[in-house]
């Protein structure tokens, strides 16, 4: 009775600090975004990095990051994050791990993740977003490939990716810190070129920051319902990927997928929905609601991408949308699509590093030929499908 007592009373401090930090945080998602765009990724970067120092590098200690390596070992947490958890859910978890952790600690990781979620969905979203059953960032953890037993945890890097500037140029950076480079009081921050962090997993264990957006909100016009409407799926499930093609790093790549629905030729609907089942070069086998088709739409297109910068997915699905017209327009000049994209994504794409190598590539969906397999432009994946009809209570084809 007294250990429950314990933990309730340890809760319910963490419910309250968090609805303090809430009530009282000077954040402006307003203000954030009236800022150069720079400055927008230096406060993102700087949120994750004080997210990171909540934890020592220390190990024994309750909080370390060598605890949470062991953590994220033995447990599955979130279902659609293989051994990860989302930063939301963290302090719960930590507390029910261990009911003696110290609530400084706790107290001060549930204001360093309210701090970062905050300040992530008004950088990815563009806006405002309160719903805290939406969670953004997560943890992931990457096993050591020459670790001969889970307990061979000899180096830890504690870190995400990004973009930094380099001599002038946007490159792809994982940023974080080194367990061997820590003090007792703190981390230095680096950031490694990414060709060099590819290869962290064969001498670190990694805990990797990672994004997990859902589902976009939809830009939907007015269209009409079609005459056979009836007969057509209401939702396609993507159950299936082979992937030809990835510039993974840490040996598992985040996988995008940018949809936009259409009525004829009016775009009426865009999306944008992570895949974090797909996790390498090959088969990947998963259940993702891939398509609820609005009322009218006769056909959707499909954008694979990787990405592991920081863009707002707004801008992602615009980038999405321009690389792949850039790879299958047949009528337009490289120049002008080029430039209407830089145009559209306002300064975003040359400031991250990401470009055309982080796009896999496009399919066309048919909302009348239900097909259960299609290929993207030029063969870098294939997408498995099953439709369903709500209607008809039953799957209808690729079952």
């Amino acid at each position: 009775m007294i250990k429950c007592a314990a933990r309730f009373l340890v809760l319910y401090c963490l419910v309250s600090a968090s609805y303090s930090t809430a009530a009282t945080s000077s954040f402006n998602c307003d203000s954030f975004l009236s800022q150069p765009i720079e400055k927008q990724r230096a406060e993102f970067t700087k949120a994750r990095d004080l997210f990171i120092r909540n934890f020592s590098q220390i190990k024994g200690v309750d909080n370390s990051a060598w605890e949470l390596t062991k953590l994220l070992q033995q447990k599955r947490f979130d279902p659609n994050i293989e051994k990860g958890v989302y930063l939301a859910h963290l302090p719960g978890h930590l507390l029910n791990y261990n009911e003696n952790i110290d609530t400084a600690f706790l107290k001060n990781l549930q204001q360093a993740i309210n701090n970062l979620e905050d300040i992530g969905k008004c950088f990815h979203y563009r806006k405002n977003n309160t719903k805290k059953q939406n969670p953004l960032m997560a943890l992931k953890l990457y096993e050591n490939d020459s670790a001969q037993s889970q307990d061979d945890v000899s180096h830890i890097f504690f870190g995400y990716t990004t973009s930094a500037m380099q001599q002038g140029n946007a490159i792809k950076v994982a940023r974080g810190a080194d367990t061997r480079e820590c003090s007792l009081a703190n981390c230095v921050f680096k950031n490694i070129p990414i060709e060099k962090a590819r290869e962290f997993v064969k001498s670190h264990t990694v805990i990797r920051l990672v994004h997990s957006p859902v589902e976009l909100q939809r830009i939907q016009a007015n269209a009409q319902a079609q005459p056979h409407e009836k007969q057509l799926p209401d939702k396609s499930w993507l159950t299936g990927v082979k992937l030809y093609k990835t510039g993974e790093i840490f040996t598992s790549p985040e996988i995008y997928v940018n949809i936009g629905y259409y009525a004829g030729e009016q775009l009426i609907g865009k999306n944008v929905l992570q895949l974090p089942w797909v996790t390498k070069k090959g088969m990947n086998r998963g259940n993702t609601l891939l398509l609820d088709w609005p009322v009218g739409s006769d056909k959707a297109k499909v954008v694979v991408m990787e990405s592991d910068v920081d863009i707002p997915y707004d801008v992602m699905l615009d980038a999405a949308f321009g690389i792949g017209k850039y790879f299958t327009d047949e009528n337009s000049t490289t120049g002008s699509l080029l430039s209407s994209l830089h145009s559209a994504i306002s300064g975003w794409f040359s400031g991250t590093g990401w470009g055309d190598d982080d796009y896999i590539g496009t399919v066309v969906i048919d909302r009348n030929a239900q097909m259960p397999e299609i290929a993207t432009d030029e063969g870098s994946a294939i997408l498995q499908l099953r439709h369903e009809s709500e209607a008809k209570r039953f799957p209808i084809y690729g079952q």
